[in-house]
């Protein structure tokens, strides 16, 4: 399952119980994954286009830090990196590069069959 930023003003009410809610029906062991945008290392110009953004589009979008990001997973356990900059995730490939996004990916813990 991946998770989308771009959701409607409800959502931030309680992110981490939406994303609770979407993960119970999942089968044991599987994966969540999460990507969403941060202001952490460049709020200015990520506030600025976040701003600009908003003002033409209907559905807002919004950064969250590093903290909030992770607590989207909600007490699933994180596959190594954890939540890291998108980049970290396959830096053999990538390079190291800025980015102004955080990834992560959660696994629901194996059960009983």
């Amino acid at each position: 399952m991946r998770l989308h930023p771009f959701r409607p003003a409800r959502y931030r009410v309680d992110p981490a119980g939406v994303v609770a809610a979407l993960t119970a029906p999942l089968a044991p062991g599987s994966c969540v994954v999460i990507s969403h945008l941060t202001g952490d290392f460049a709020p200015a110009a990520v506030g600025g286009g976040v701003e600009a953004y908003n003002a033409l589009v209907p559905t807002s979008i919004f950064p969250r830090s590093h903290t909030q990001v992770t607590a989207l997973f909600a007490g699933l356990p994180l596959i190594a990196p954890g939540v890291v900059p998108v980049s970290e995730w396959r830096p053999e490939k990538m390079g190291p590069q800025i980015t102004d996004v955080y990834a992560g990916v959660g696994r629901k813990a194996p059960g009983r069959w």
